[in-house]
């Protein structure tokens, strides 16, 4: 795996320019230097469960953040591709879907993400299919079209 801390100012200041998990790696090491300290200066048991109840809120922020970008980018390649997002059944969330509580948006759960993959994948096979047969057909009209300009060429 890259080793992100010497990029890690570009990274942290330009995040769209790196991709998501390299970002999510910086933010995360970022996170634990940040509270390393705290955890270090901690005086007794209840200090130290209160700053590791602090690193673990900020942690579960941050994955959330990732599962709600992760939702978005998926429901954006699916929307261009035409393919329906898994339903939703409940209030309260399903085996596809469930509330990112730090953000109160509907993110997907590793069952949604592998059925929107899954519906993805075969949307993009069945698109190159088509365009691998138009490609067949184009390929053999260039090659008449050759043979006919040859055959031309040598009867003249």
């Amino acid at each position: 795996m890259l080793n992100p801390s010497p990029w890690r100012s570009l990274i942290l200041r330009f995040p769209q320019c790196f991709p998501w998990w390299l970002v999510w790696e910086s933010r995360r090491n970022r996170l634990l230097e940040d509270y390393r300290p705290e955890l270090r200066n901690a005086q007794d048991v209840h200090e130290l469960r209160h700053v590791q109840a602090g690193l673990e809120h900020e942690l579960q922020m941050l994955d959330q953040e990732v599962d709600v970008q992760q939702t978005a980018k998926l429901r954006k390649k699916a929307h261009r591709l035409s393919v329906p997002l898994p339903p939703r059944t409940k209030e309260d969330g399903d085996q596809y879907w469930h509330e990112a509580p730090f953000f109160g948006e509907w993110v997907l759960t590793q069952a949604g993400i592998k059925v929107m993959r899954d519906g993805i994948r075969a949307e993009t096979k069945a698109r190159h299919e088509e365009r691998t047969r138009w490609i067949a057909y184009v390929s053999a009209v260039t090659t008449c079209l050759a043979l006919v300009t040859a055959v031309l060429a040598l009867l003249r």
